[in-house]
């Protein structure tokens, strides 16, 4: 029989009527719930280290940001750019080669040294 009552189920009358919201008819003076009042401590840093292996992945992205942000200042470091401003480079000097003069000179130049040395490579061959 006692397997049969919801008090077994809800430990007792009082916790049954609760659950059930169970009001009373003619208006009768209520309790009011009481609430508990307790600070909670919240943690200001959770170190949380699930994996070894992702947090050294982290930890080597960050270095490699850290010394590229790093690197790209090095300039700004050393320069007395106070304002930071980007400087503009200059053009830089490319070599055109010979003039149409000197390239004329050149050719022929070489030409004789070959002219030459078959001349005198001439006579062994006879």
């Amino acid at each position: 029989m006692e397997s049969l009552s919801p008090m077994s189920i809800y430990d007792g009358i009082k916790s049954y009527l609760r659950r059930r919201r169970y009001r009373r008819l003619h208006g009768g003076t209520t309790v009011a719930p009481r609430r508990n009042w307790r600070v909670r401590a919240i943690p200001r840093l959770r170190w949380v280290m699930r994996s070894p292996l992702k947090m050294l992945t982290k930890l080597k992205n960050a270095y490699m940001n850290f010394m590229l942000r790093l690197s790209r200042n090095v300039g700004a470091i050393n320069s007395d750019n106070i304002f930071e401003v980007k400087r503009i480079p200059k053009a830089r000097q490319v070599y055109k080669g010979y003039s149409s003069d000197e390239f004329e000179a050149r050719l022929i130049f070489e030409i004789s040294k070959t002219l030459v040395a078959s001349y005198e490579l001439h006579p062994m061959y006879l």
